[in-house]
């Protein structure tokens, strides 16, 4: 039996603290890792240790973080609707694009993990807004792709279901029997 390396098992005590580190601060860059580690080492090697595990600086998912009652309600309409006969749906929803991105921040991770709730970078909503537009689509393909007010208010939605959807649908439809789908929007309540 030897003598035990006291430098080998501080450097595995680092390895084991950088990786819990890491785990718990997925969006830290490796200056700041060897900072609240006090690690004497170059930043290089904390990178290089990281990779030797799979470890990589990855492109984040964005979304919107959603609560575990919304996403049971999701799964429970798809439980609900998996049978449902989509072929006369008609799909329709605004978005809104803007002119400034938010700042990506690239997190710590593992192949296959991108999705992960600490690998998350949340959308914000705040922003230059430059263009809307609104939408619908069914089983025959795109619908109309109209431009809309930035600031889609339940009037603009009203108006765009009057001179867009209708004739158009109708047009699809002659019968008349369609399943309109919108998502919860507060004007879509219009």
């Amino acid at each position: 039996m030897g003598v035990p390396n006291p430098a080998s098992s501080k450097a595995d005590l680092n390895k084991a603290n950088i990786a819990q580190f890491r785990q718990q601060n997925p969006f830290s860059r490796a200056t700041v890792i060897r900072h609240e580690l006090q690690l004497p080492c170059n930043p290089r090697i904390i990178i290089r240790e990281l990779h030797k595990n799979g470890i990589h600086k990855r492109i984040p998912a964005k979304q919107q973080l959603i609560s575990e009652q919304t996403a049971r309600r999701r799964l429970q309409f798809c439980e609900e609707n998996a049978l449902r006969n989509w072929e006369l749906a008609i799909f329709s929803d605004e978005k809104t694009f803007c002119s400034s991105e938010d700042y990506i921040k690239t997190p710590w991770r593992s192949v296959s993990t991108r999705y992960e709730i600490q690998h998350i970078q949340p959308k914000k909503r705040s922003g230059r807004i430059s263009l809307g537009y609104w939408g619908w689509m069914s089983q025959a393909g795109p619908g109309e792709l109209v431009q809309v007010n930035s600031h889609f208010s339940t009037y603009d939605y009203v108006e765009v279901l009057e001179d867009v959807i209708l004739p158009s649908v109708s047009a699809l439809y002659p019968e008349g029997q369609i399943v309109f789908v919108q998502d919860n929007s507060p004007i879509h309540g219009a």
